[in-house]
C-alpha cells in the first residue's frame, strides 16, 4: 500500500509542470488550467502586487494631460469660482491623488475578493489553502491587463481618455444611460467581457485547488460575481438617490 502512495505521489509531480514567471503569464491566457495547477502547488502572490501596480499607473502615465484637462473642465462646469492657476493645481493634486489610491483600491479589492472566495469554499467544505486562492485570484488579473490594453488603444485611436467611460467590452455600450435607470447602468456595466473571462479563470483555479468539480466551480465564482455585482449596482443607486436628496 504505501509503494503505491509513493508511485502515485511522484506521478502527481511529474504531471504538475513548475513554469517559469513569464510562462506563467502568458499561460494564464492560453492554458490557465496549468497555470492553476503550477500555483496549487507552488502559490506565488508577489506578482499580483506588480501586475495591479502596473493596471492602475499606466492610463495615469499615458494620458495624464488628457485628464487633467478633463477635470480641469469639470471644476470649470461646476459653477465654483476659481483662479486658473488654482483650477490648475487642484486638477493636478486630484490626478496625483488618484494615482496613489487607484492601486491602493484594486490590491484591496483583489485581496478581499479572495478571502470571500475561500470563505465560501470552506462553506461547501473545500479544501485549499487561503494562500492558493490569493495566488489563483492574483494570477487571474493577468486578464485586467489585456482589458487595459484594449482600453489604451481605443483610447489613442478615438483622441478621447476617461477614467468613468463605460468599457466598450461591456452591456452598457450598448445602452443609453438617459434613457435607463441607474441601476440597470450599473448592472449592465459590470456584465464585461474580460470581467467574465477572469472569473472563468478563477473557476478553473479553484477546480484545481477545492477538489470540487469545473462545474461546481464556475457555480460557486460566478454566483458571487453576480451577488457582487447586484450589490454595487445597488449601493450606486442608493448613493446616488442619497445625493440627490441632499441637493433640496
Amino acid at each position: 500500500m504505501d509503494n503505491i502512495e509513493n508511485v502515485n505521489e511522484i506521478q502527481h509531480e511529474v504531471q504538475v509542470e513548475k513554469l517559469g514567471v513569464f510562462k506563467r503569464i502568458i499561460g494564464v491566457i492560453l492554458f490557465p488550467e496549468k497555470v492553476m495547477k503550477d500555483l496549487v502547488e507552488r502559490p506565488r502572490i508577489l506578482l499580483s502586487f506588480f501586475i495591479l501596480t502596473l493596471v492602475a499607473f499606466v492610463p495615469f502615465i499615458l494620458f495624464f494631460d488628457m485628464m487633467k484637462a478633463l477635470v480641469i473642465t469639470q471644476f470649470e462646469s461646476s459653477g465654483s469660482d476659481f483662479a486658473e492657476l488654482n483650477i490648475d493645481a487642484m486638477a493636478t493634486g486630484s490626478l496625483v491623488g488618484g494615482m496613489i489610491v487607484a492601486p491602493m483600491v484594486l490590491i484591496i479589492s483583489w485581496l478581499v475578493g479572495a478571502l470571500i472566495l475561500t470563505l465560501f469554499i470552506k462553506i461547501f467544505k473545500g479544501t485549499g489553502s487561503i494562500k492558493t486562492y490569493f495566488s489563483i485570484t492574483g494570477y487571474a488579473n493577468v486578464i485586467l491587463v489585456l482589458s487595459t490594453v484594449v482600453t489604451i488603444v481605443i483610447a489613442l485611436v478615438t483622441g478621447q481618455y476617461s477614467r468613468d467611460a463605460v468599457s466598450v467590452t461591456s452591456l452598457a455600450s450598448f445602452l443609453d444611460p438617459e434613457k435607463v435607470s441607474v441601476f440597470l447602468y450599473t448592472l449592465a456595466s459590470g456584465i464585461e467581457l474580460f470581467t467574465i473571462w477572469m472569473y472563468a479563470i478563477i473557476g478553473i483555479g479553484v477546480s484545481c485547488a477545492s477538489g470540487f468539480s469545473k462545474q461546481k466551480s464556475l457555480a460557486i465564482v460566478f454566483t458571487i460575481y453576480i451577488v457582487g455585482l447586484l450589490l454595487t449596482s445597488l449601493i450606486v443607486t442608493a448613493s446616488l438617490q442619497l445625493a440627490n436628496l441632499m441637493t433640496y
